[in-house]
């Protein structure tokens, strides 16, 4: 830029603005697809691996029954995959199409809660909702939200610890809020990034996209 002529210096810091952004674009996408390969590559593994096996010997219809159980339930996990995948991809062109109504906040936030009462129990965990009146949203959306937020709450949460579910009015508008008693994440900014995972987080199953589509 030093050596532009000054007439030309706001083109030019537009130019190299524009490469920067690229060039950090592409690298976003370069991630993406790294770490899409990998989270396919394990369950295609997998599947591979169990028909290998299988094949190498005559086996009773049962195990052959087993097997495809387990090549069914492999499947069905790439689907979920490639499903979230896509409705990241809609999102980020915008490309949704929202259906909104009025929904009263404590029934449908209790509805979800309900829901997941049984992973809750597991670990003695309970769901404390302080949340009233209504909001104007797309119900399925806003379920899928909530329902990967208390996931990842709960997933993240003390044994014998409560989720806090609350709703409350500023400036206008309605703040969602759930809270665990946890420790303090680590690089809480990447948090909602597709595939992200700390590295607590790496001994559980998931693939890492339950935040990145709230």
């Amino acid at each position: 830029l030093e050596t532009l002529p000054r007439e030309l210096l706001p083109l030019g810091e537009a130019l190299n603005t524009m490469r920067h952004r690229l060039a950090e674009d592409f690298a976003r996408l370069t991630r993406f697809a790294d770490d899409l390969a990998h989270e396919l590559r394990t369950p295609v593994n997998i599947l591979l691996g169990q028909n290998q096996v299988a094949l190498q010997r005559p086996r009773s219809v049962p195990e052959y029954q087993s097997l495809l159980a387990g090549n069914i339930e492999e499947l069905e996990q790439m689907t979920r995959l490639i499903e979230n995948i896509l409705f990241l991809a809609r999102a980020d062109h915008q490309n949704i199409a929202l259906k909104r109504e009025s929904l009263a906040l404590e029934p449908f936030i209790c509805q979800l809660t309900d829901f997941l009462e049984p992973l809750a129990e597991e670990q003695n965990i309970t769901f404390r909702v302080q949340a009233s009146g209504a909001i104007f949203a797309d119900r399925l959306l806003l379920q899928r939200a909530l329902t990967n937020l208390l996931t990842n709450a709960l997933r993240h949460a003390p044994t014998g610890s409560e989720v806090r579910i609350t709703a409350v009015q500023e400036a206008g508008e309605t703040v969602l809020s759930v809270a665990n008693q946890g420790a303090p994440v680590e690089e809480a900014e990447k948090l909602f990034l597709p595939f992200w995972r700390g590295d607590n987080a790496r001994a559980t199953p998931g693939t890492g996209l339950g935040l990145a589509l709230t």
